[in-house]
């Protein structure tokens, strides 16, 4: 599709990723190398919807400290994918997709998880922790 826009001179300066994903889908290398197809065409690369499912297969009641230190480590390699394939001059940036869990588009009436960096309570959660150590990591 950028081929094709940049074929017909339709103006195009970046690409933003719609990022739902769970725990183990997809995976890390895939989500990389979407990225650095991006980048290796000279665009802007924007995460623009970041959240990680917990609980897709609806079995949890409550955010245990085993799943939520495994939602930390996927928001760590996400992050560290997109500073590891995109180019400091053509990062857009990241955007979470929600601020609290409780307000997530995720959750209804049958179905509740636990996809952001912040508690009903705007407590920080490990994921927030994971986000924060690759940024570290990554400047």
């Amino acid at each position: 599709m950028i081929d094709d826009f940049k074929n017909r001179n339709i103006p195009i300066d970046g690409i933003g990723f719609q990022m739902h994903v769970s725990l183990n889908f997809p995976s890390v290398s895939t989500i990389q190398a979407s990225l650095q197809a991006v980048a290796d065409k000279g665009l802007m690369v924007r995460i623009s919807e970041l959240d990680v499912a917990v609980n897709s297969d609806n079995t949890l009641t409550a955010l245990d400290a085993n799943t939520a230190s495994l939602q930390k480590q996927r928001y760590k390699d996400i992050v560290n994918a997109y500073l590891t394939a995109v180019p400091k001059a053509q990062r857009a940036g990241i955007t979470v997709w929600g601020l609290t869990d409780d307000k997530s588009w995720l959750n209804t009436s049958t179905h509740t998880d636990w996809p952001l960096l912040f508690n009903a309570d705007f407590s920080t959660k490990p994921a927030f922790d994971g986000v924060a150590e690759a940024l570290a990591a990554g400047m």
